[in-house]
């Protein structure tokens, strides 16, 4: 089932991103090129990883040189044992580093002309990497290479930006006076944000499918092993709470993980997620998502959220996933009353929960 797979990559990639092994890497053979920055890796005969490359932008499909660019980015690449290192995890891709021999293939097509240094990543890259694309790419600029040959050719964020613009400008125009008055209004998604929301569709099934099964005597649990990241995994049941925050009420489905490295756990590549599934008219923890339990009047504030979501403009869900020790489950394990704030959102866990947590505690190692 991929939305688990999906849901088990996100949570495992989130805990190893907080210890020392930080970094997923795949190795493999180019196999297709989806588009201008992103190669379809076979990392074993059976398993597939859809690669974009960090840092870059590449024209749109509407623009000049998007063909060639495509067709300069399988001629490096296609047939070619490359290794990917991961930094980010999407829904439907990972994005990172790839490398064929000693080459840093996202450098390469900027220096090629093939691509511009995406000014809204600059935030995320170190500065002396960054320093180090920024030169790459001058030197192309300089010699007029590629991108920099087109006159008046905008770079792919700017042509979303203003084609966005455009689109919703066009729709308001044409809107008539009877459609104003008999219509609800809606608002238009950005370009940006269709992609984002068709990006993230795998992720909101039901998580207990298929390559999942009940763990024997134990009520609530299931266990699976995904060979795609080589991720064994055991999680509970969804316990439904209702929160409340000021005039709202919102419902959320919370599941516990234990994820480990491996098909088997051996206790140290591993840890314990707690995770919060939200589906409204609106995003919900979008601005805050903190999470804070109060175990038994005791306080225990554990960070904020990293977040997923979707929208197909009549809903939006939201999966926020948090990092929890084995002591700390122990602790709602044992108490008397637990208190929980998500955000601005507050509710009480109740005994039903204590249970499935108690179950996975005692089944995992």
């Amino acid at each position: 089932m991929r939305s688990l797979r999906t849901i088990c990559l996100a949570i495992f990639i989130f805990i190893l991103a907080q210890t020392a092994f930080s970094q997923q890497i795949f190795n493999g053979i180019v196999v297709q090129i989806a588009d201008g920055k992103t190669a379809v890796i076979q990392i074993d005969p059976v398993n597939q990883i859809k690669a974009e490359l960090e840092y870059i932008e590449v024209p749109e499909p509407e623009q000049p040189l998007y063909k060639t660019v495509k067709e300069h980015l399988e001629n490096l690449l296609i047939g070619k044992k490359v290794e990917f290192v991961v930094r980010t995890m999407l829904p439907t891709r990972l994005v990172g580093k790839l490398f064929l021999g000693n080459v840093n293939i996202s450098q390469q097509m900027l220096r090629d002309g093939a691509a511009w240094y995406a000014i809204q990543d600059k935030k995320y890259h170190d500065a002396a990497d960054s320093e180090n694309y920024q030169l790459i790419e001058a030197q192309a600029k300089l010699e007029k290479r590629g991108v920099w040959g087109v006159e008046n050719l905008q770079p792919a964020w700017e042509f979303r930006a203003e084609k966005a613009k455009k689109t919703e400008q066009s729709t308001t125009d044409n809107v008539t006076i009877a459609e104003v008055s008999t219509k609800p209004s809606k608002k238009r998604q950005t370009v940006e944000e269709q992609q984002k929301a068709n990006a993230n569709v795998e992720m909101w099934a039901n998580v207990s499918g298929v390559e999942a099964k009940k763990v024997n005597g134990a009520v609530g649990l299931y266990s699976g092993y995904n060979s795609f990241a080589n991720i064994g995994y055991t999680f509970t049941d969804g316990a439904s709470f209702n929160l409340v925050g000021g005039k709202l009420t919102q419902k959320v489905e919370s599941r516990i993980f234990y994820v480990h490295q491996g098909q088997y756990s051996n206790g140290v590549q591993a840890g314990f997620v707690m995770a919060f599934l939200s589906e409204a008219a609106n995003y919900r923890f979008e601005k805050s998502n903190n999470l804070t339990l109060v175990v038994d009047g005791k306080k225990f504030p554990l960070g904020k959220a990293i977040r997923f979501d979707r929208t197909d403009g009549s809903r939006a869900q939201e999966l926020l996933a948090y990092k929890v020790d084995r002591n700390m489950l122990e602790k709602i394990v044992k108490a008397k009353q637990i208190k929980f704030t998500v955000g601005t959102f507050s509710g009480v866990m109740k005994e039903d929960y204590q249970n499935l947590v108690d179950n996975l505690l005692k089944n995992s190692n």
